[in-house]
């Protein structure tokens, strides 16, 4: 028995009791943190103005983030009536959301929240998707992935607060909101396009023509958001209102939390 599992793990090329898929996972890490971290970096010595740094991170973070929203985004509501009934509710949120955010500005921190809490989540199933054909698992619901989300969490929106806050934090000076907000989720954007990038791949290993729409999809949903903050400036005050509101975290956020919401019922 000893010696068929030695087999198993050796086809496999991982040690005995190390986890399917786990150096996949650290590699998708690994490579995510450099692009992040190379990013942040370039951006900060290209423009050191921390609000015009903001405004870069913003426009990059949430034209990336759409594309990934829009991805992965599935209408509820069947026929005509269900999905007037779901634009009807999603205005209605948008409003109660907007006048929410005028008392309490702060509020923004929640929904920072909660999409910290989902990329710590998929992060943690990154072994399991890449063991399993590149499909992230269930949610994790034990103990400790629980204890490692909530510790996360709470470091991005310590950090986001204080940024928020302009508290100084010794020699590097005060934390600035952008720095935090596209560092929090730009690694959960480029770790699930490595992981799509993964899945075209081994998919076009087997049936090229499917690997192919697979990755024209990808490429098709991410020009969207692209191609729509390229054109809106070009329509007067109002597209250049839109195009504000739109690249504004607190708005992305607000579609953010819906895909978190969405995905966590897929999921389970």
């Amino acid at each position: 028995m000893l010696r068929t599992a030695r087999c198993a793990a050796s086809r496999l090329r991982i040690a005995p009791g190390v986890e399917p898929g786990a150096r996949a996972a650290w590699a998708n890490r690994t490579a995510s943190a450099a692009i992040v971290g190379a990013y942040l970096a370039a951006s900060a010595h290209a423009v050191p103005d921390a609000d015009a740094r903001a405004a870069l991170h913003y426009a990059v973070v949430t034209t990336a983030g759409y594309g990934h929203l829009l991805g992965a985004a599935r209408l509820p509501g069947r026929g005509l009536a269900g999905r007037a009934s779901f634009a009807l509710a999603l205005a209605n949120a948008l409003a109660v959301y907007g006048l929410a955010l005028e008392r309490l500005p702060e509020i923004v921190l929640l929904l920072l929240a909660a999409s910290a809490w989902h990329a710590v989540e998929n992060d943690l199933g990154l072994a399991a998707a890449y063991a399993r054909g590149h499909s992230l698992p269930p949610h994790p619901r034990g103990a400790r992935a629980l204890a490692a989300c909530a510790a996360a969490t709470a470091v991005v929106v310590a950090a986001a607060a204080a940024a928020l806050a302009s508290v100084p934090l010794g020699p590097v000076g005060p934390l600035a909101f952008g720095d935090v907000f596209a560092a929090a989720t730009l690694h959960h954007l480029v770790s699930f396009a490595l992981l799509l990038g993964a899945r075209a791949r081994a998919l076009a290993r087997s049936d090229a023509a499917a690997g192919t729409r697979l990755a024209a999809r990808l490429a098709a949903w991410h020009a969207v958001p692209v191609l729509v903050l390229a054109l809106l400036p070009r329509l007067g005050a109002p597209g250049t209102a839109l195009h504000g509101a739109l690249v504004a975290p607190p708005l992305y956020l607000f579609f953010s939390v819906l895909h978190v919401v969405q995905t966590g019922l897929r999921r389970g």
